[in-house]
Parts: structure tokens; sequence; C-alpha cells
């Protein structure tokens, strides 16, 4: 009941950031060019979802099985974080399963909160410029469009035709879906405040989320204290 409660309390916080993540990747199809690569990237994989048979095509079922993996190794390494051990990762284009010793609500959600392709994308160009100095920037660029854009397209697929009992495990459908939408849209501002610096205003968002959030809850509170008085009057 207490993350019922915390879920339904979220949910106008997770709005305003999942609409604010949106409305900063809107604008930055206005700035500079050195934003094209990263906007190339991510609408490639809007594109080729749309046209592309995840079921029938060996593509498809490719892409759909690295999703699978992918998921699953954000499971395991989210329970070694944790302290936790990992007894085996079974991944296939069907779905998969991992065991492990323990499950916390950091594990459960990890998988629909951390884009791990990404996380490689940004430690495969570390290591390029550790060895190389520079150079390879729009592919950096283009590489962290295109896996953002599928790890959010999978992970509400995944959320919107299964039902998932990681959601369950962390503590309901409610708590849990707020919880993943508030956690994707900051990543997402984040990692584009990180890219393009001068085209997010980061911190003027999260004014904006504390501000709006309590001026929700404000006016939901004086028009409920209201109902109360006039069903107290009658």
């Amino acid at each position: 009941m207490i993350r019922l409660l915390l879920g339904i309390a979220l949910a106008p916080s997770a709005a305003i950031v999942f609409a604010a993540s949106l409305r900063a990747l809107w604008s930055l199809s206005g700035t500079s060019p050195s934003v094209y690569p990263f906007l190339c990237g991510f609408g490639l994989t809007v594109v080729a979802r749309v046209f592309l048979d995840m079921r029938s095509s060996w593509f498809g079922r490719a892409v759909t099985w690295f999703y699978v993996l992918t998921h699953e190794l954000t499971h395991a390494i989210a329970t070694w974080m944790g302290g936790g051990k990992v007894y085996g990762i079974k991944a296939g284009s069907d779905g998969g399963h991992v065991d492990v010793s323990h499950v916390s609500l950091f594990a459960s959600l990890a998988p629909y909160c951390i884009p791990l392709p990404t996380v490689c994308v940004v430690l495969g160009y570390r290591a390029w410029v550790w060895f190389q100095g520079a150079g390879g920037e729009p592919v950096f660029l283009f590489l962290m469009g295109l896996t953002l854009s599928f790890h959010f397209l999978a992970t509400f697929e995944c959320l919107w035709t299964e039902e998932q009992p990681d959601l369950a495990e962390a503590g309901g459908a409610v708590f849990s879906l707020m919880l993943i939408t508030l956690a994707n849209g900051a990543v997402f501002l984040a990692v584009l405040k990180a890219l393009f610096p001068k085209e997010v205003a980061f911190g003027a968002v999260l004014a904006r989320t504390w501000g709006e959030s309590f001026a929700f809850w404000t006016w939901l509170a004086s028009a409920a204290r209201a109902l109360w008085q006039a069903w107290g009057a009658q």
C-alpha cells in the first residue's frame, strides 16, 4: 500500500520529466549541425521498428534476442552490484530469465531504466579516445542516438505487450511504472545535457519539475479540502 501511494505521488513528476525530455529532444532539431548524427541514429531506430517484422524476419528475431540478452545482463549486473549472486542466465528471442540469490528494487527495475547498450557505447568511445586520442565523434553520437532510441522503444513494447513479474517484485505495477518513467526521463535529460550542454538546460528542467509537482499537489489538496467542506456542510 505504501508503494502504491508513493507511485501515485510520483505520477505528476514522472509525467513532467518525461514531457521535458521529449521537449529537449525536439529542441535539438533547430540547433547546430553537430546534433544531426544523434538525431539520425535516434530516428533510424524508430523507422526500422515501424517497418521491421520482429517475429518472422531473422533480423527482427536477432534484434529481439539482443534486447533480451541485454535485459537479463542488466538484471545480473545490478544483482552483483547489490552484493547478490547470479547462478545462470538464459536469453532467447522468445524470452529470458536470470537465476539470482535474491531480488531487490534496483535489480528488478534496472533493465527498464538503464540502457546497457548505450553504456557500452560510452565505454567503447572512451577506449577509442584513450588509444586514438580523438576523432569519431559523429559515429559516437549516431550510436548514442541509436541505442537510446532502441532502449526506449524496446522497454515500452516489453511493458506494453507482456505482463512483467519484475514489476510485482519491485512493489507493484503503479509504483514501478512511475519509477521507470521518471528514471528514463531523467536519464535521457542527463545524457542530452552531457552530449549537448549548451542546448539543454538541465537545472531549469529540475526546477520546473519541482515547481509544477508542488503546484499540482497544492491544487489537489485545496480541491479535496473544498469538497470535504462542501460535503460536511450538507
